[in-house]
């Protein structure tokens, strides 16, 4: 218990100096591509553009298997626009449409999605609008 005191009571070490060419301490070190995030931005400005995009899925049927759908949607606070499910034989086949979905989020639910328990297949189709998918 000796030593824990002592630790407690010494001195922390100094921190260590600015490295030159960056503004502050805690991007030393960092490659210059991570330490000037901004620029991506300006070089990527389509990527961050909300599109519609579509989710086909092929599923395994189970009571549990569409709440366990929209759970990747609801802790993003996005409400799908389509939400339609059929059971084909021995397989679901689901279609879910969201409009304004930035893409990066577009794949990180396609990532939830494709963990969901009994989810074989998923396609995701960024760029198709309901008006096309009604007619």
């Amino acid at each position: 218990m000796e030593w824990f005191s002592r630790l407690l009571l010494s001195e922390l070490s100094p921190r260590p100096p600015k490295a030159p060419g960056f503004g502050s301490a805690r991007l030393a070190g960092r490659p210059p591509f991570l330490a000037r995030p901004a620029t991506l931005n300006r070089t990527m400005p389509m990527l961050s553009a909300p599109l519609t995009t579509r989710f086909d899925l092929r599923a395994e049927p189970s009571p549990g298997l569409l709440p366990r759908l929209l759970q990747p949607f609801a802790k993003r606070d996005v409400t799908p626009d389509l939400f339609q499910a059929r059971r084909a034989g021995e397989e679901m086949d689901i279609t879910i449409i969201c409009q304004d979905l930035e893409p990066g989020m577009a794949a990180l639910i396609a990532g939830n999605l494709g963990q969901v328990i009994g989810v074989s297949r998923i396609v995701v189709t960024p760029g198709e609008s309901l008006a096309t998918r009604r007619a």
